[in-house]
């Protein structure tokens, strides 16, 4: 078989054309970047595979027993940060139990960074666990945030509630500032600073939301931040206590904007959630394009959907502006027909919330507003809003809702009229996106904690339960595979340059289908070829014309360099000769008279010109005559009466020579009398 593809696909051919196609599709944040759609648009995925055993620090270019896996790369025991690909690099938040530095060695938050084409480890970000906060780190959950790539920096909100700029290359470029006290940071306050060398994050800039504005998560800080124009968008996760009471800082933002270069504060909300937190605020903002408008939603912990306008481009101001709510939309299913909703506090609370993210598709919101599953809450409701308008749409503008989804922390996907979203009960479920009705619904054997990722006709999702499904994206439910896992998957999928990456709880899978992508490579090479062909047979017909009309212009100035010389007479036009006439047609000829006959005793009468005179017979021998005496002088011929002039027949259609002229005739020698013949009866 690999000789075959060998011959199918030259490893040359190949190789060019997987460079071709590997120039594009990155994934470098949660989601489509102005829609959050959980959708990707890479070919030639996967349709199984299989994950092997498990081992530590797994080398890189490991394959699985189908040759699908291209390479594994070991991670901590709890992962729960989805992967981001970009930039050549790939990059992944997980906890430090399985410390790649030995003199590390605790409870810690980690951001590891991979070689995307071979899965070598480069560095990694360590954070100490956020300890002054009760419940707002939690043990051994490591850093749950999804970073984003961007220009050769990286952003992500740490767990400690930091905002961070990294250099994407990390310390083996060097320190370039303008933090420079890394080592110090990496450990706990009473250890002694390490130093990574290169192996280590380096840091340009850092926010800390808890000592500049109070913010206390609970549980975790996983935003994951949008990045637009010279802004960065990020929730909080501001949350309630440690009893679950109330919120431990009413006053604290939920969505703040910070300048992208200097990580300065620019705008804060004001959507006055305050008390109204039911657990935390878990949720990423969304941008939306509706024309030539946009609109950032974000989701909070009271069950709201809020939309704000963005932050106008500008220089940082003095002090931060805020950002107006403009649009909003109570989810809870009993917004639709009461005015006032209670929110409730505490483990037993029924309140809802929105923990996953907004996703915006043809100017319509899904979201789904839910009970809260860490606290094993069951209910919840997956809404469809139109995104524009403004003020309090929460009934006016709710295009429908879907009651049966259950309790839910997951991010919709949205492709080709359908949707997709998974639940905390093990249930799978495939919607019409325009009316919400329900195609299917797989049971999936176990809790889907993450998203759904649609690519190249399939979808894909993880469970808790350490089972990868792989089903057909189609309105009839087709599974393709169900892929045993070795450890639990609380990640989404994610698709990049002809490659799917999966993060369970120990290990980070790159996983490809080598003959679909050989012939995604060969189509590439052929289309490169046949577009270069084309623009040179384009270039040429150019200069071709370029060329034709510099003669003409050259010819020109020559013909107008030259003197003009006088015009020459023009010539008469000969007169064209006269047309031979058409010969006419000659006359019929006229009888010719007969030699005289001798005289009879009685001239015959002149037959009828009616009737053609019918053949004479032949004559009968005659006697031999009596000779007579000669007269003397012989008599004078009496002349023959003129035959009558008959009518002339038509004109023949051609024209017949004209006939010799008539001879004189002459003087007849009187001939012997003969006998007269006989009558004719």
């Amino acid at each position: 078989m690999n000789a075959i593809r060998h011959l199918l696909f030259p490893p040359s051919v190949v190789l060019l054309a997987l460079g071709l196609v590997a120039q594009a599709a990155d994934q470098p944040q949660w989601g489509q970047q102005f829609t959050r759609n959980m959708v990707s648009a890479e070919r030639g995925l996967p349709d199984t595979f299989e994950s092997g055993y498990r081992g530590q620090f797994t080398q890189a270019g490991t394959v699985g027993p189908n040759g699908n896996i291209r390479w594994v790369a070991q991670l901590g025991t709890q992962t729960y940060g989805t992967p981001v690909v970009a930039e050549g690099r790939v990059l992944v938040g997980t906890n430090n139990d399985v410390p790649r530095d030995k003199r590390l060695r605790y409870d810690a938050g980690v951001l590891m960074c991979f070689d995307e084409k071979s899965g070598e480890f480069l560095w990694q970000l360590v954070v100490p666990k956020l300890t002054e906060i009760r419940y707002g780190d939690f043990y051994r959950i490591g850093l749950t945030a999804s970073p984003v790539v961007e220009g050769g920096l990286v952003f992500v909100v740490s767990n400690r509630a930091e905002v961070l700029c990294l250099d994407l290359d990390g310390m083996a470029d060097g320190n370039g500032g303008p933090v420079v006290d890394e080592a110090a940071r990496t450990v706990r306050p009473t250890d002694e600073p390490v130093d990574l060398a290169d192996k280590g994050a380096d840091i340009v800039w850092a926010y800390d939301m808890v000592g500049a504005l109070g913010v206390q998560p609970h549980n975790a800080a996983n935003c994951s931040i949008l990045s637009y124009g010279d802004h960065l968008y990020v929730c909080t996760s501001n949350g309630v206590n440690s009893t679950h009471s109330r919120a431990a800082n009413p006053d604290a933002p939920t969505l703040i904007v910070l300048d992208k270069k200097t990580g300065a504060l620019v705008a804060k909300d004001n959507f006055g959630i305050g008390e109204d937190i039911v657990h935390g605020q878990w949720s990423n903002p969304t941008l939306a394009r509706m024309g030539d408008a946009a609109r950032v939603f974000q989701g909070g912990g009271n069950g709201v959907l809020y939309g704000c306008n963005p932050v106008p481009t500008g220089p940082v101001p003095a002090t931060p502006v805020a950002l107006e709510k403009a649009w909003w939309a109570n989810g809870h299913p009993a917004a639709q027909t009461q005015d006032t909703i209670t929110i409730e506090h505490g483990h037993r609370s029924k309140s809802f919330e929105v923990i996953g993210t907004p996703v915006f598709d043809k100017n319509r919101i899904y979201t789904v507003v839910t009970q809260d599953p860490f606290h094993h809450h069951r209910e919840g409701v997956l809404t469809c809003f139109d995104a524009a308008g403004a003020g309090d749409v929460t009934r006016s503008n709710l295009v429908w809702s879907y009651p049966d989804v259950g309790a839910c922390s997951a991010t919709v996907s949205v492709a080709d009229g359908l949707v997709y979203v998974g639940g905390h009960d093990g249930r799978l479920h495939c919607l019409d996106a325009e009316t919400g009705k329900p195609y299917w619904v797989h049971e999936a054997e176990g809790p889907i904690w993450a998203s759904t990722l649609v690519a190249d006709g399939k979808v894909y999702v993880g469970t808790q339960r350490r089972l990868f499904w792989i089903l057909k994206h189609d309105r009839t439910l087709t599974v393709l595979a169900r892929v045993a896992m070795p450890d639990p998957i609380c990640t989404t999928p994610v698709a990049a340059n002809g490659t799917l990456y999966v993060a369970t709880f120990g290990e980070l899978y790159a996983i490809e289908d080598r003959v679909a992508q050989a012939r995604l490579a060969v189509e590439a090479v052929r289309a490169e070829q046949e577009a270069k062909k084309a623009a040179e047979l384009k270039k040429a017909a150019e200069d071709k014309r370029a060329a034709e009309l510099k003669q003409a212009e050259e010819a020109k100035k020559a013909a107008e360099a030259k003197p003009t010389p006088p015009p020459k007479p023009e010539p008469k036009p000969e007169t064209p000769p006269a047309p031979a006439p058409k010969p006419e047609p000659a006359p019929a000829p006229k009888e010719e008279p007969k030699p005289e006959t001798p005289p009879k005793p009685e001239s015959a009468p002149a037959p009828k010109p009616e009737t053609p005179p019918a053949p004479a017979p032949k004559p009968a021998p005659a006697p031999a005559p009596k000779e007579e005496p000669k007269p003397a002088t012989p008599p004078k011929p009496e002349s023959a009466p003129a035959p009558k002039p008959e009518t002339p027949p038509a004109p023949a259609p051609k024209p017949e020579p004209a006939p010799a002229p008539k001879e004189e005739p002459k003087p007849a020698t009187p001939p012997k009398p003969e006998p007269a013949p006989a009558a004719k009866s």
